[in-house]
């Protein structure tokens, strides 16, 4: 007995798209009874999904899997691949198969391919003859309504993108994930700053970038105020992880995606900087070989020095007493430096500092930068409401083209400028709120730096104790630069935390010596001392060779019998074996 099936969908899952799927279905029914068929040999297949899903696949091909997957097609086909018997299919309207085109054409040719007869309800049409051929009239019919069925999804998702584009320079939430220091205005949809979380924020990125810290120790430290509530010490890391690595609290896209949750392209009010993400991101990557403080060997320049030629981080190389840079792939020629010589340049750097610092730690001092800060929130009041009337004209642009009172085209051009105004905008609002932000960190340096009062700043520059020396050097200077100017010289740039400006140094390597940056290469090993800076080089480490030969002399007079040994087994090894 012949058999058909009833292919039913609706694209979404409301109640009323279900009411709509019941009728089609019982209409579609009511079709195969009056086609012949008996009761028992209709099989409905109904699928109740939205095809605007397949818009977050990349290519075409994954976008037709999906359709075929989501819309039941491939149940359709496997059983006709397994039941002979079935003879026809009945379908709504075309748009209820598919509404690409070329998922369409796929499955015209395989109902085609096995004379199966395709009936579409509305607008009815027969696909096959009666002899099984293809009716051209049918075929012209299926392929009109095929291609209006495509253009009408591009254009509804034209719309959607289109509106969903609008909302999202609106500053209006567009779905995905919400990270943490952020809540949506309920009556506006909006994305806001939950203040009483973007505080821990800004906490964390103050607390994270004073250095001394690890993001482990810090997710304890929350762990132990009640801040959060995990039940293991890596969630309590991810958590703290994914907010100092979040570009999104610079008020920019999201460059973290929950395992699990939909990528978010939403714009989000900015808590910190982009710098001070960047700078997280920086000691973070650093610290993942960063020694610790409390070890017998205390290396100032640790994790500051940077290789001028590849951009690698320098290590200490203590048998060798000699900083180096971690390229070992052969590539990077750039020199090693004396650690004498490059802790003695950056202690008194950061000595100097420090000591500027600690000048200017008044109660004036505060005030003055507080008045600052008030006067830039000014104008960072004025830019949003800016921002905001600038993102309002985007909707009304929107509507207007949706609602075709003005072209394309001009709408287009009118976008442009709009765009060309939200940059600048944006641009002065960035500058603004990273001068904000700048300052604040001045303060909060003031008021959280190492503290030192229980000593004179005249005797700062009598401080001997390493750890404190780090604290310090960690504390004032940002990285720095080393590059090889020329045979046995050395350049060093360095660049403080808030200051733009690089301090240069030069060393000459054979007689230790340090110049300014008047410095010129011709002056070096020679008698002219005119930018000779005078610092007393720090005498911390001594190449251990000597050191190490003795030692290895001593461990073989104490183990020879057993050395001779294994010597003699081994060559006896390689004697027998077998040569290839």
């Amino acid at each position: 007995m012949a058999k058909c099936i009833l292919l039913v969908r609706v694209s979404t899952d409301s109640k009323k798209q279900e009411l709509s799927l019941r009728e089609q279905e019982s209409e579609l029914f009511e079709l195969a009874l009056s086609k012949g068929y008996c009761e028992e040999d209709i099989i409905a297949i109904c699928k109740q999904e939205s095809a605007l899903k397949r818009r977050y696949a990349k290519t075409s091909e994954e976008k037709d899997a999906i359709e075929i997957k989501q819309q039941g097609l491939q149940e359709m086909e496997d059983m006709i691949k397994n039941d002979s018997s079935i003879n026809c299919v009945f379908a709504w309207e075309i748009s209820r198969i598919s509404r690409r085109e070329k998922v369409l054409f796929d499955e015209l040719e395989f109902l085609t391919d096995r004379k199966i007869q395709l009936i579409i309800a509305k607008p009815y049409i027969e696909l096959l003859n009666s002899d099984g051929s293809l009716n051209p009239s049918s075929k012209m019919q299926f392929s009109m309504f095929a291609a209006l069925a495509d253009a009408e999804m591009r254009n509804k998702l034209d719309r959607f993108q289109r509106t969903k584009e609008s909302r999202r320079k609106e500053g209006k939430y567009v779905g995905g994930w919400l990270p943490f220091g952020y809540m949506v205005e309920p009556s506006t949809k909006k994305i806001i700053i939950n203040e009483e979380e973007a505080a821990i924020v800004k906490y964390m990125f103050n607390e994270y970038l004073k250095g001394g810290t690890s993001i482990y120790k810090l997710a304890d430290e929350l762990q132990e105020r009640g801040i959060i509530d995990y039940d293991n010490r890596h969630s309590a890391f991810t958590f703290a992880y994914t907010i100092l690595k979040n570009y999104a609290y610079a008020g920019l896209p999201s460059t973290v995606r929950q395992k699990g949750k939909k990528a978010s392209t939403n714009l989000y009010p900015a808590i910190v900087t982009k710098e001070m993400v960047d700078k997280t991101i920086e000691m973070s990557e650093q610290a993942k070989t960063k020694p610790k403080t409390n070890v017998k060997n205390i290396y100032y320049c640790k994790s500051l020095l940077k290789c001028a030629d590849c951009e690698r981080v320098y290590v200490a190389r203590l048998n060798k007493a000699v900083y180096q840079c971690t390229n070992d792939n052969g590539k990077c020629n750039n020199a090693e430096i004396s650690i004498n010589l490059a802790d003695t340049i950056l202690w008194n750097f950061a000595m100097t500092l420090k000591i500027s610092q600690m000048l200017h730690q008044t109660e004036e001092d505060k005030a003055a930068y507080q008045v600052q800060i008030e006067v830039l929130k000014q104008k960072i009041e004025k830019i949003n409401i800016d921002i905001e009337n600038n993102n309002k004209a985007y909707s009304i642009l929107n509507k207007r083209i949706i609602m075709q009172k003005i072209t394309e085209e001009d709408g287009e051009a009118i976008e442009k400028e709009l765009d060309t105004t939200k940059k600048e905008l944006e641009k002065k609002l960035n500058d603004y709120t990273n001068k904000v932000a700048e300052i604040e960190q001045i303060l909060f340096n003031m008021n959280t730096s190492i503290a030192f009062k229980h000593i004179n700043i005249d005797d700062i520059a009598d401080i001997e104790d390493d750890n404190l020396r780090y604290e310090i050097i960690h504390e004032m200077i940002d990285y720095c630069m080393i590059e090889k100017v020329a045979d046995s010289i050395i350049k060093l740039e360095l660049y403080a935390k808030h200051i733009d400006t690089a301090y240069t140094y030069y060393v000459t390597t054979r007689n230790r010596k340090i110049y300014n940056k008047d410095f010129r290469i011709e002056e070096a090993y020679t008698s002219n001392t005119t930018h000779l800076v005078d610092f007393k080089i720090l005498q911390r480490y001594k190449r251990q060779g000597k050191a190490n030969k003795e030692y290895q002399k001593q461990y073989y007079q104490k183990n020879r019998e057993k050395l001779i040994k294994q010597n003699v087994e081994g060559k006896r090894r390689r004697k027998s074996k077998p040569e290839n």
